[in-house]
């Protein structure tokens, strides 16, 4: 079979050799990078880029902050009263949301968010529910006194989170953070 070497001359000669037979024709083209090659190249791998870090913002009462901040779906016994949930639009997990849960008679909702890993009764009147967090606090999170409130908090130190439940009406209020 005879087979011929041929060079791409363009750019100076050093983007790559071809093999061919001559049987088929050579594809000289998709061999040599053109400058136009180049910049599609640079805006897909921008593109992409920025498809994977933009995704951040802020989302104020938004039917999906629910899932957002808790990754689980909303049962259908609680009604959000009120949400904010932030995202960075860095391509790491960071985010802080407030909520105000009204969960229906025998909700199972307060038992869930207490009782997962790391999640403990607050005893210590000096700390501070809930700290001070990306976002500021919004008016209409846990309006009353401290003392209003039966208290939980997580005591992961790579992440915040806390409940509060309303000891009259019994609507809980929960927050989180992870920067």
């Amino acid at each position: 079979v005879n087979r011929r070497t041929i060079r791409c001359t363009r750019h100076g000669g050093h983007d790559g050799f071809l093999q061919s037979t001559a049987l088929r024709p050579p594809v000289l083209v998709s061999l040599c990078v053109r400058p136009l090659d180049a910049m599609t190249r640079f805006l897909a791998i921008a593109s992409l880029a920025l498809m994977l870090v933009g995704c951040g913002g802020t989302y104020v009462d938004d039917k999906h902050n629910f899932e957002r901040a808790l990754k689980f779906q909303r049962p259908k016994d609680v009604q959000v009263v009120h949400s904010i949930y932030w995202q960075s639009p860095h391509f790491t997990d960071e985010h802080c949301y407030f909520l105000e849960l009204r969960p229906a008679e025998g909700s199972t909702i307060l038992k869930t968010l207490t009782t997962a890993q790391d999640v403990v009764p607050v005893t210590d009147e000096a700390r501070e529910m809930p700290p001070s967090l990306a976002v500021e606090r919004p008016k209409w999170f846990a309006p009353s006194p401290r003392s209003a409130y039966e208290l939980w908090a997580s005591t992961n130190q790579f992440s915040t989170f806390g409940v509060l439940r309303d000891k009259k009406d019994g609507r809980i209020s929960v927050y989180g953070q992870i920067l």
